[in-house]
Order: structure tokens, then sequence, then C-alpha cells
């Protein structure tokens, strides 16, 4: 073998390593600027909220100029999602689902949103009427909370405590139980905490 054979059987080797760890992570999206610090000091303080644009509430009305804080002073469960993406669509009702279970058990103290950074708004709008969207959708053109918690692909679930840590996330598909099994102990973290017994 020559040299010229061995420089290229490396180069090869990295270009694979790198389409396995595409394949694994997805492509990043955004740029890679500083990451926002979380208050790491003793105060529990957490982290500044985001401010997300709420194009549908939970009844369904066109809210144009609200916003929903993430974080607020319950737990964020947060679907990051793209309008063309097939798996996000197949994810909606196993979240639905996982939705009614887990504020039948804690109520107002679980907020669910969908954001995405993607389309128009009259058009997300609509799209989120033909897939029955049934929480807020939420609208961050500047990317801001997916780059906040590292999201890299779509679409991924992001369980936000009150302080702004996260909790727990994961990307791909899930059923509803399985959410609910990695939601329910955050939720369960968050009435501890405030004193509240289930």
């Amino acid at each position: 073998m020559n040299r010229r054979e061995a420089v290229a059987g490396v180069a090869s080797v990295g270009v694979l390593g790198t389409g396995v760890a595409v394949l694994q992570r997805g492509l990043p999206f955004g740029d890679d600027g500083p990451a926002e610090e979380t208050a790491d000091d003793g105060d529990d303080s957490g982290i500044d909220p985001l401010a997300v644009d709420v194009l549908e509430d939970e009844r369904g009305d066109a809210a144009a100029t609200d916003t929903l804080s993430v974080p607020n002073d319950g737990v964020t469960l947060a679907m990051i999602f793209s309008p063309v993406c097939s798996r996000c669509r197949a994810l909606l009702p196993e979240l639905a689902a996982a939705r009614e279970e887990l504020r039948a058990d804690y109520g107002d103290a679980l907020t669910v949103l969908s954001a995405t950074s993607q389309g128009m708004p009259d058009q997300l709008r609509d799209w989120w009427a033909e897939n029955d969207g049934q929480w807020v959708l939420g609208y961050d053109p500047d990317r801001r909370l997916g780059d906040r918690y590292d999201v890299v692909g779509h679409p991924t679930l992001l369980a936000i405590d009150g302080a702004g840590t996260l909790q727990w996330d994961n990307r791909g598909q899930l059923e509803a139980e399985q959410i609910v099994g990695n939601v329910e102990p955050v939720l369960e973290a968050h009435a501890g905490a405030n004193g509240e017994t289930q």
C-alpha cells in the first residue's frame, strides 16, 4: 500500500464516522453561537425565561401577540417539531394521549407546548387544525428554545422544570405511556418541591 492509499483510507474512515454521527444525532440547525448559561452558583433562580410566541392556545384560539414563558412556574413538556416531518405528525396523537393522562393527575402544573421555527404563522395554524392540535402551538423563528436545549433534530421532546433545567429529552418517536413514564417523575419532583401531594 502506498502513502496515497493510506491517506485516502484514513480520510474515508473520517467521512464514514461523520456520516454515522449525522444519522444518529441528525443535522444541527441554527448557528453554533455561545450557549446560554444556566445559573450554577447555588442560586435557585434558574435561567432567564424565553418568550415563545403563541399562535394557538389550549382552547384553539388564535393568539398572535401572546407569549408563553419557558421556563414558567410549572413543568413544560415541549415538542420541537417541523411541519414537514412525518415522525412529528405521528407523535402528535401519542403526545395528546400523554397530555390527557398527565393533566388528569397533575392539572395546571403541566404546560404542553409544540414549537417550531419553520413556516409562516397562518400556514402553521392551518397545519395545527388539520392535525388536531389541542395544546399551545408556539412559533420560535429564531430557534432560541431549540438552541438553548441543544435540539438537533425533529421531533424532540423536552421536559423542563420551573428553574429551566432540562430534566428529560428524547429525539424520535415514543408511545404515550413512554412519555408519561418519563415526564411523571419531573412532575412529582415539582409537586414535592412545592409541598403538594397527589
